[in-house]
């Protein structure tokens, strides 16, 4: 949870910590793609950059998110993350402008 409250603040309940992620990331090639079809916080993203920061691996990650609002009165809704995957967005942008890797958004129409 420090993580990300170090970045955004407190607006996400259970974040993994990314330790744990870069764990299971040390199981694989530093090549490989990551699909993280439930971003949530964006945990994920932020791991896989680390890892690539830590090693100079050129990992990707795809984080998929719904649009799922955040509760009215929350912390994430009163900075403005309308939805979690507001929050995953912010999370990975931060992510590349403090550690790099890069970060591309699209959405589908």
């Amino acid at each position: 949870m420090a993580e990300l409250k170090a970045i955004l603040g407190h607006v996400f309940e259970s974040p993994k910590p990314t330790g744990l992620i870069r764990r299971v990331l040390g199981t694989m090639p530093d090549d490989v793609r990551v699909l993280d079809f439930f971003a949530g916080s964006g945990t994920t993203g932020h791991a896989v950059a680390l890892a690539n920061l830590a090693d100079g691996g050129t990992r990707r990650c795809l984080s998929v998110n719904r649009a799922e609002p955040t509760r009215a009165g929350s912390n994430a809704h009163q900075a403005g993350l309308l939805t979690v995957a507001d929050i995953t967005r912010a999370r990975l942008r931060a992510v590349a402008e403090q550690v790099g890797g890069g970060f591309e958004e699209w959405r589908l129409p």
